[in-house]
């Protein structure tokens, strides 16, 4: 499986930033509005429609508070660039 690290820096607080990442149902409204348009959650499936109407699923392999740290593998509708 590959591994995909991103690291930006921004002048907001950490626990602001953590809360967003997080709020795993909310990506669409607090992390990428207009890239994503809508984020259902069913159990520890992330389903994502994108503006085209694609979908994609995730699978939401960890979200641990203590060293702030989100996991997801995309299942299914992985679109390349």
């Amino acid at each position: 499986m590959a591994t995909v690290c991103v690291e930006v820096t921004i002048d907001i607080p950490e626990q602001r930033v953590w809360e967003a990442v997080a709020d795993v149902g909310a990506v669409h409204r607090r992390l990428l509005p207009g890239r994503v348009a809508d984020a259902q959650i069913e159990g520890d499936v992330r389903i994502l429609t994108m503006p085209d109407g694609s979908r994609v699923r995730e699978l939401i392999l960890a979200i641990d508070h203590t060293i702030r740290r989100m996991a997801y593998t995309v299942t299914e509708g992985q679109r390349c660039r």
